[in-house]
């Protein structure tokens, strides 16, 4: 169970050096700012970026850091492009827990499920050592599927699913032409055609849970021995159009500032090309016609989808990938509050991807009494002054309701007013 704030204090003075702990959370406690005794070789960091479910970048992410003997040092939080950092580390072996609270999703380094487990991460004296994570509401791939089998006409190949963290419980395989995606070849094991013959041949596994999915693709097997088959004979062409074998889906999260991909799906037979059409409430999506899609502010609280259009010699056939809705952005803040003569200022900084405007609400608490200030942003700061104070110490709370993109935060400071 993690520590207290109080009991985080004293254990991390043994450990770190003056460390400056980023911003927290929406969801997470406020904390001051730990300040403790400089040591000679408290000379070490610990950093690293932290990506999600389609490798897409992960803010506001928790991370934990404590020793080998599972004794809390400090936390932080992923900024806006997904990186942490913990400065002043002193020499040894270190856990480290990632949690994204928003999408119930942790894991403990390096693809560990639980304290217990975690590997441990050494920092020798003066190191810079990276420790990055791959967050994933899936499952993530650790190592990539194999092909066993002769690749040549006749002969039967067969797929190994790869590893994954965590283990899967459902998967789907689609066997590959080159980069194509072999019609109707989705099971497990494949024969091989003579339409294959001079081509090589992979296998893709695709994770799929909770509506999301992960795919890894192996390593192409060599090339097919053999002269593919020659054109149809002119004058008799499939006037057919390309029917779905397996259709488009997204993957990523479905958040302000996140991006949204669409997979290719499969064809029967392969289209000559594809379009693609991103749309909001069902309507198109002025611009947004590539395979992946970065929600913005005007999303949040909209449903986006993907409308893919497959074209071949015989005519053309559309699908749309099920609707996702769009969540606010994440929001941290820093706040300072500043002691004076009978007088507090506090400012907070808001950081988010979302739109940061509106009202922040500042509530001094000091010897039983209590003001309320309010302040508007203004390029993403707020600031608030509480006058004649009497001697003591300020507790100031920060609120700001958030915005139509982006979500509330609040944050917590003191201050000793003179």
């Amino acid at each position: 169970m993690r520590p207290t704030k109080k009991q985080s204090r004293g254990l991390g003075r043994s450990v770190l050096a003056p460390l400056a702990v980023a911003a927290l959370t929406t969801t997470a406690l406020a904390a001051p700012t730990l300040s403790l005794p400089a040591a000679a070789d408290t000379t070490s960091s610990i950093a690293g970026h932290v990506t999600e479910t389609g490798h897409v970048i992960s803010t506001g992410v928790d991370v934990w850091l404590y020793t080998a003997e599972d004794v809390f040092v400090a936390d932080t939080v992923t900024d806006g492009a997904g990186n942490f950092s913990f400065a002043g580390v002193e020499a040894g072996q270190y856990k480290i827990r990632y949690e994204n609270q928003n999408e119930a999703v942790e894991e403990w380094w390096h693809n560990q499920p639980t304290m217990a487990t975690a590997s441990l991460l050494p920092v020798g004296k003066g190191e810079q050592v990276r420790a990055d994570a791959y967050l994933s509401a899936v499952a993530e791939n650790l190592t990539r599927p194999t092909v066993s089998g002769l690749a040549q006409v006749g002969q039967q190949l067969s797929a190994t699913d790869g590893t994954w963290y965590p283990v899967p419980t459902q998967l789907s395989y689609q066997w590959l032409r080159g980069s194509a995606p072999i019609s109707g070849a989705t099971a497990a094991s494949y024969t091989v055609t003579a339409a294959d013959a001079g081509s090589t041949l992979r296998v893709q596994v695709t994770v799929h849970r909770v509506g999301r999915t992960e795919s890894a693709t192996s390593l192409p097997t060599a090339a097919v021995p053999g002269t593919p088959p020659g054109p149809e004979v002119p004058g008799t062409p499939d006037p057919e159009a390309p029917s779905v074998v397996s259709a488009p889906v997204l993957s990523g999260t479905a958040r302000v500032g996140a991006t949204l991909s669409g997979s290719t799906g499969a064809w029967s037979p392969a289209p000559a090309t594809l379009t693609r059409q991103w749309l909001r409430n069902g309507s198109p999506i002025g611009g947004a016609t590539t395979a992946s899609y970065r929600a913005t502010s005007a999303d949040a609280g909209k449903r986006l989808s993907l409308r893919t259009t497959a074209t071949g010699p015989g005519g053309s056939t559309t699908v749309t990938t099920p609707a996702v809705t769009v969540a606010k952005a994440g929001s941290t803040a820093k706040l300072v509050v500043s002691g004076k003569a009978k007088k507090a200022v506090a400012t907070l900084r808001v950081s988010t991807l979302g739109s940061a405007t509106g009202t922040v609400t500042f509530t001094a608490k000091v010897r039983g009494r209590s003001v309320k200030v309010k302040a508007r942003l203004t390029g993403a700061k707020a600031t608030a002054t509480f006058k004649r104070l009497p001697r003591g110490k300020v507790t100031v709370t920060a609120t700001w309701s958030g915005s139509s993109s982006a979500a509330s935060v609040s944050r917590k400071g003191t201050a000793k007013v003179r």
